[in-house]
């Protein structure tokens, strides 16, 4: 049994490294040039900051603040957690990895250490997500989004979230093609990215919702 269950781990990672190896060797020089870039957290910013800015225009600055607030602590705790497993963990990266080097793994960023898992595609995964579900589950404030309907709103989600999402996973596929991770290290990194982002957004969803009754017992009539 447990003869047979190494096996099968072995073979899961031979199979990650061949598919992060056709990964890393697929481009050009155009996506030489891009990839690198996307996997830089200060290019992407001015794209935290619009989201910051669509979710407290639409939500309000009271409830846009405390959704602000969970999408920092998102980005605390999956970075932090990350860290942890791959102390634990201690598997090195492509552009460490001697069976890597000996295949000729393309390495376009450097540093080292360990990678599992992947705190960038945790970091990303967990904003989307987090921010997905806050705009999907606290209601717009009354007057800044008064004309909106039903069906502008799910155009406006569907719109979002095609865009979010796409970001995230372009990023983490970033770090394969740089030669910074393993495929196994950003699909497991995204995995706890969706789950921290999703505890987090109903913790924020939750208090939003709390404040927003004693204020409307308080003053009926005010959203």
């Amino acid at each position: 049994m447990i003869n047979c269950l190494t096996t099968t781990l072995e073979q899961l990672e031979m199979l990650d490294k061949e598919a992060t190896l056709a990964i890393n060797t697929s481009g050009g020089a155009f996506t030489d040039a891009v990839m690198p870039v996307f996997s830089h957290v200060k290019v992407w910013i001015p794209l935290y900051l619009a989201v910051l800015g669509i979710i407290i225009y639409r939500m309000g600055w009271k409830a846009g603040l405390i959704v602000t607030l969970a999408l920092v602590l998102n980005v605390v705790c999956a970075d932090q957690i990350a860290n942890l497993v791959k102390d634990g963990v201690a598997r090195l990266r492509p552009c460490m990895d001697p069976w890597m080097k000996a295949h000729g793994v393309r390495v376009l960023e450097g540093g080292g250490g360990c990678g599992f898992y992947s705190g960038h595609a945790a970091n990303v995964f967990s904003f989307a997500m987090c921010s997905m579900l806050c705009l999907s589950f606290i209601r717009s404030r009354k007057g800044a989004m008064g004309r909106e309907n039903g069906r502008s709103r799910k155009i406006f989600l569907g719109i979002y979230g095609s865009i979010i999402f796409l970001w995230a996973a372009a990023v983490s596929i970033s770090r394969v093609y740089c030669g910074k991770h393993f495929l196994g290290d950003i699909t497991v990194g995204a995995f706890a990215g969706l789950v921290t982002g999703s505890l987090l957004a109903l913790a924020a969803i939750m208090a939003v919702r709390h404040i927003r009754a004693i204020r409307e017992s308080i003053r009926p009539g005010i959203a």
